[in-house]
C-alpha cells in the first residue's frame, strides 16, 4: 500500500526550500526512489507544480482561502481523483503532499475531510518546529523584505484582566 506523508509544514521552517527541492527532482524521486511528488493541476496551472495550496484551499470554505484557489471548474475531488489515478499509474511506495496551510489553517473538520478523502492509503504527518523566538525573527525580516515598516513588538500581552 502507498503511504502518503503529508507534510504539514509548519511556516518559516524551511517548507519553500524542501518544497523546491521535490519539485526540481520530482522525476528523479520517482524514478530512484519510487517518491510521488505530484503535480495535482498540472493542465490547468503552473501554480499547483510547487506545492499543494491549491489542493488544501480545496478543503476549506470559500472565505478561507485567501492564499491559494482551486483551478475554475476543478473540485477537490477531481484532484483526489488525480491523485488516485496517478497513484495507480506509478505504484509508488511513497506519496508527498507539501502545503504550509495544513497546519495553519486547517481545523479539525477539515483534518477530518482530509483524512477521509485519502482513505485509499496509509497517511503519516511530517511536520517541522521551530523555536517561537527564532519564528518571530525570521517572520519579521521576511515581512521587512516585503515592504512593511512597523517594528516587531515583542511585548507579552495577556488575554485576561486580572481579578
Amino acid at each position: 500500500m502507498t503511504i502518503i506523508y503529508l507534510h504539514i509544514g509548519q511556516e518559516k521552517t524551511g517548507t519553500t526550500s524542501l518544497q523546491s527541492f521535490f519539485s526540481i527532482n520530482r522525476k528523479i524521486l520517482l524514478k530512484n526512489r519510487g517518491v510521488l511528488y505530484p503535480k495535482l493541476f498540472p493542465a490547468k496551472t503552473p501554480s499547483s507544480q510547487f506545492n499543494h495550496a491549491q489542493f488544501a484551499s480545496g478543503f476549506l470554505p470559500e472565505n478561507e482561502r485567501s492564499f491559494a484557489r482551486l483551478p475554475d471548474g476543478c473540485s477537490i475531488s477531481d484532484a483526489i481523483g488525480y491523485l488516485r489515478s496517478l497513484i495507480h499509474k506509478h505504484d509508488p511506495e511513497k506519496v508527498i503532499l507539501s502545503c504550509e496551510q495544513f497546519s495553519s489553517r486547517f481545523r479539525a473538520e477539515h483534518i477530518r475531510l482530509l483524512k477521509d478523502s485519502l482513505d485509499f492509503a496509509e497517511v503519516n504527518i511530517v511536520s517541522y518546529l521551530r523555536r517561537q523566538d527564532d519564528y518571530a525573527i525570521s517572520s519579521f525580516s521576511e515581512s521587512l523584505k516585503y515592504g512593511q515598516k512597523r517594528w516587531l513588538d515583542l511585548t507579552v500581552k495577556p488575554k485576561y484582566k486580572k481579578l
